[in-house]
Parts: structure tokens; C-alpha cells; sequence
């Protein structure tokens, strides 16, 4: 018995969830994964999820970067009376691998076609934002929610552009890989790295 108690303790420590410290416990803000959802459970809207990595001007993964995602509800409203930023928002940071995540639901026609907001802090002090805009290949059907999604028959060359389409759930996805070089460099640090973030 006695053999099997380091055994225990550190099986123990690595079941821990991840931010927390077995000294530390959970005290203090906790850092974000690669793994981010931007909606609670009942939230209005067909489910949505995005997927991929954020690529330097190498074509190499970028590890260990903080990326801002935010956009509109399925409604097309960023936030309701009393907020002064989007509702739908969050902060991810890219894994090992400079994958990332982000599950929330369609977002809605604000200023137009629907579209998902990036702002990165880069390496250093290199802060950057870019716009990705959803479409749809094939046709709509019956479908209203998919139907809001414009149809390409080819992504334009112009312009970050993903196509979205329902997995074997009926969940909306897309895999895209966030360009760093094609985002475009912010005025100064975006308000939402202002706040520590570990």
C-alpha cells in the first residue's frame, strides 16, 4: 500500500482540469485555451463551429498567440441596450500546434453578409485584425438559416472567404487556417489585451 501512494498522488495531479495548480488551486484568472465558446447553452441560433490555425508568413504554425474572436448573434445585433461591447466575444490562444476552436452559432446579417471578427496579438507588439466571411457551395433548400449564407460557386481571391457547410449532427462547420501576414495591423493594442489575460 504504502509502494502505491506516490503512484496515486501523481496520477492525481495530472487528472487535475488544466489551470489549476496543485499548490495554487484555482485562485486568480484563468488563462485562455485553444478551445473557446462563445455561447452558453439556449443561445438563439443555428450551432455553429470554426476550426483551424493561425499560420505566419512562413506558412508555420503561430503557437501560444492570444486571438480576440467576436461577432454578431443570429439576430445581426452585436450587443443590446447597456453593453458596451460585442456579446458574442471571447479570447482563445492558439495551442502547440497553433490550432484553435471556437463553437457559438451562425451570426446573423450585420452589415451585410455574415462574418466573424480576429484581432491578434501578435509577436512582440505586432497587434493585427481581420474579417472572415462565411458563404455556402451548394444551394440552400429549404433551409432559412443557411440560406442567409451568400453562395460562391469559387471563393473570391479578394478578401478572407470560407465556406460553411452542415456535418452528420446538422451542425454548421468550416475549417479555416487565419493568415497572419493578410490581417491587417491595428492602431495601437485593441482594448480587450489591455486586461491581463493569465
Amino acid at each position: 500500500m504504502s509502494r502505491r501512494y506516490p503512484v496515486l498522488v501523481v496520477a492525481g495531479l495530472l487528472l487535475l482540469p488544466a489551470g489549476v495548480h496543485a499548490a495554487g488551486g484555482t485562485n486568480g484568472p484563468k488563462s485562455p485555451t485553444w478551445d473557446l465558446a462563445l455561447t452558453s447553452p439556449g443561445e438563439p441560433g443555428a450551432p455553429f463551429v470554426i476550426e483551424g490555425r493561425l499560420m505566419g508568413g512562413d506558412s508555420q504554425p503561430l503557437r501560444d498567440v492570444l486571438v480576440h474572436v467576436y461577432h454578431a448573434d443570429h439576430a445581426g445585433q452585436y450587443s443590446t441596450a447597456g453593453e458596451s461591447g460585442p456579446r458574442l466575444s471571447g479570447l482563445l490562444r492558439t495551442n502547440v500546434l497553433g490550432r484553435f476552436r471556437v463553437r457559438t452559432v451562425l451570426p446573423g446579417m450585420a452589415e451585410g453578409i455574415p462574418h466573424i471578427h480576429f484581432e491578434i496579438a501578435g509577436p512582440g507588439s505586432d497587434y493585427r485584425a481581420l474579417t472572415l466571411t462565411l458563404c455556402r457551395r451548394e444551394g440552400a433548400g429549404s433551409d432559412s438559416t443557411f440560406a442567409r449564407l451568400p453562395q460562391m460557386l469559387t471563393l473570391p481571391t479578394d478578401g478572407n472567404w470560407v465556406y460553411v457547410h452542415r456535418d452528420p449532427h446538422g451542425v454548421f462547420v468550416c475549417r479555416w487556417d487565419l493568415p497572419f501576414s493578410r490581417a491587417v495591423r491595428t492602431r495601437g493594442r485593441p482594448q480587450v489585451f489591455a486586461r491581463p489575460s493569465r
